[in-house]
């Protein structure tokens, strides 16, 4: 296949425009990153550089001495860790029974469930607010953790179920598991 000049020369406008579009997003990661190594005094200094002027480690020092980055860091590995098992799991126990189940109301179930995607999370703050409040949840992991495991979301329901639609005879699971264990719940697990 043979390019023109004319082809080559857009081309090599495109990649260059694009080149520069990515600086400017990249641009804020990086005045980040600089930042760090800067003097408390040259941080806060006005006009702001980007590059420092006396590269120093002292704010990394200070952060990581403290004792009280390790406690954050560990809530937030604790925390996470619990959301991803408790939206992993329940999604995919929901996800099956709306791909692989047979109901009578699981079209209109699965429609209800994508329809709480569309509540601005900013409804319901104070409902749910007041709702750990009376449960005794507040200054505590437990409204972080536990809706996890109560379905995972809207969205991590329909991605799994959509995966279990995939599955066919031909994929070999589905196949495995219909002719192994001779039942659609058994093949879940």
């Amino acid at each position: 296949m043979k390019h023109t000049k004319k082809a080559l020369f857009f081309r090599l406008l495109w990649y260059i425009i694009m080149i520069l579009v990515s600086l400017v997003f990249c641009f804020p990661v990086l005045y980040l990153i600089f930042t760090g190594f800067k003097t408390p005094q040259e941080t806060v200094a006005f006009p702001p550089t980007l590059i420092p002027k006396k590269w120093t480690l002292s704010a990394y020092e200070e952060g990581l001495s403290s004792g009280i980055f390790s406690k954050y860091l560990l809530n937030s590995i604790f925390v996470s860790g619990m959301v991803v098992i408790g939206t992993v799991s329940s999604a995919a126990l929901v996800g099956f029974g709306f791909a692989r189940l047979r109901s009578r109301m699981k079209n209109f179930l699965f429609m209800l469930v994508l329809a709480t995607m569309m509540i601005p999370s900013s409804v319901t703050l104070i409902p749910v607010y007041s709702i750990y409040s009376k449960i005794g949840w507040i200054d505590t992991y437990l409204p972080l953790i536990v809706p996890a495991f109560t379905g995972g979301g809207a969205f991590s329901i329909f991605l799994i179920k959509q995966f279990f639609l995939k599955l066919t005879v031909q994929d070999g699971l589905l196949f495995f598991g219909k002719c192994f264990f001779q039942t659609q719940s058994l093949f879940f697990w």
